[in-house]
């Protein structure tokens, strides 16, 4: 078996084990109401993994993947798992600007006159809409008492 198709058998496995974790975590949910859209999204994910195997089995030796791209993705992904796990103990006045001069700087973005506005203006966006118009509670973090 080539790699491309046991990726493809991977990533499958992977969208059902979240499928599944969601779908069976819905029964827990207690108002009826409230458990519809964690089903159909679990729903729509098995029928993804679903296609993805069938097309996968149905073309064995047509391999039209590039994944000369992927750790790029990787990286974001493994960026935007520090960002949440940091959240939760310096809340996300901080870690949001370091998050986003990181990712920002990691995809190519060398110009700090562009990279330290985004970062501050993303901090007061989050500040004035979320806390002050709609005066949602921003984590501050385990170490800020938050």
């Amino acid at each position: 078996m080539k790699k491309t198709q046991l990726y493809d058998f991977i990533t499958a496995g992977v969208i059902y084990a979240i499928s599944i974790f969601f779908l069976t975590g819905s029964f827990s949910i207690p108002t009826p109401e409230s458990r519809i859209m964690p089903r159909v999204y679990a729903i729509l994910l098995i029928v993804c993994a679903t296609i993805l195997v069938l097309r996968r089995l149905k073309n064995k030796d047509n391999d039209s993947y590039d994944y000369s791209g992927s750790h790029i993705a990787v990286t974001l992904i493994a960026m935007m798992a520090a960002y949440v796990a940091a959240s939760h103990f310096v809340g996300m006045y901080v870690t949001t600007p370091i998050f986003l001069l990181g990712s920002m700087y990691f995809l190519g973005m060398r110009s700090w006159k562009v990279l330290i506005p985004v970062a501050v203006g993303m901090d007061v966006f989050i500040y004035l809409v979320f806390s002050v118009v709609f005066k949602v509670a921003i984590p501050m973090g385990v170490l800020f008492g938050g």
